[in-house]
């Protein structure tokens, strides 16, 4: 299994590689897909995130969790970074990260698709 470091502001998450022994093949794992359920959300992800009106440093923790959830290969990976504080809502199929103390990412997992597929569906306060 894959293991993360640090480097500056950004996460780096070494491949998982499988070796199918018998045909003598090494496939990398495949990764998460990012999805937006609202078009406003994929503004995380360019030079107009200041439109969600999120704070900076916000923005930029958002895009660190981004590329932790599109490098992993399924929702354990997620589950085993304690860092993320990652929960499953209770009443719903959401699922949640802490970016913050004060804000919180909430997505949809969709783990019936190849790749996995998670659809962000609330970026900010939940309080």
């Amino acid at each position: 299994m894959g293991y993360c470091q640090a480097f500056s502001s950004y996460w780096y998450i070494e491949p998982i590689y499988h070796i199918d022994r018998q045909n003598e093949r090494t496939h990398i794992i495949d990764r998460m897909k990012i999805e937006f359920a609202d078009p406003r959300l994929a503004f995380i992800r360019t030079a107009q995130a200041h439109k969600l009106g999120l704070p900076p440093a916000v923005v930029n923790s958002c895009r660190d969790k981004l590329v932790v959830i599109e490098n992993a290969s399924s929702e354990l990976t997620l589950r085993n970074f304690k860092s993320l504080r990652y929960k499953k809502l209770e009443g719903s199929d959401e699922r949640q990260i802490r970016i913050n103390d004060q804000y919180r990412m909430r997505f949809k997992l969709d783990e019936t698709t190849k790749p996995p597929t998670v659809w962000i569906t609330f970026i900010g306060d939940p309080h």
